[in-house]
């Protein structure tokens, strides 16, 4: 971990949650870089901190022997065992510009689905690699096993534009779905095992 990130003496859980965006930072070629939403450079890890506390409540659940659970959190979930033998969580996703519509469901017994956009903060999302605000697309979701890396990966993919949703569909174990302005779907081929 690089210095100005990884100082001396922080919690082990802070380590770990600066140590996810790096990750991300690193395989977005820093589209994703916590450093860039300030103007003092400190570094923000809300990109992944939501998935990642949610991740953790989802271990304990796992640990005290929950074996199906659905969690939510400002619109991104975490499912796991199913909501009961032999069926499946169905998630949906809201659409961008219609609220009570869903653009797109999944259907799955354990995994993790992060959205980032526009929607509900405005153009907020900064793309790293050139400090502009991203709006090439309206929403941009991202299915896999882990939500901080998921939520993660929505942020640095959204920052991307249409081009990260390809990204997110070559990082092992992950799909994704981006809406356009004009309200178009672009899926990644993994998606499709999920879609109801």
């Amino acid at each position: 971990m690089r210095g100005e990130i990884g100082a001396a003496g922080v919690s082990a859980d802070l380590a770990e949650v600066l140590e996810i965006a790096e990750i991300v930072e690193v395989l977005s070629d820093g589209a994703f870089d916590i450093r860039s939403h300030r103007g003092d450079g400190a570094p923000d890890p809300t990109g992944v901190v939501k998935g990642w506390a949610v991740d953790r409540a989802g271990d304990i659940l796992s640990t005290g022997g929950v074996e199906r659970f659905s969690l939510s959190a400002g619109g991104d979930v975490l499912v796991r065992g199913g909501r009961a033998a032999g069926v499946s969580w169905r998630i949906g996703v809201a659409h961008p510009d219609y609220g009570d519509a869903v653009a797109l469901t999944l259907e799955a017994d354990d995994l993790a689905v992060a959205t980032s956009g526009t929607t509900q903060r405005g153009r907020h999302i900064v793309d790293g690699r050139t400090g502009a605000a991203a709006d090439e697309l309206l929403t941009l979701t991202v299915a896999g096993p882990s939500l901080a890396r998921a939520d993660g990966y929505a942020t640095a993919a959204f920052a991307m534009g249409q081009p990260g949703v390809r990204w997110v569909g070559s990082l092992p174990g992950y799909a994704a779905a981006g809406i356009t302005p004009y309200g178009r779907l672009i899926t990644t081929r993994g998606l499709q095992q999920y879609q109801a």
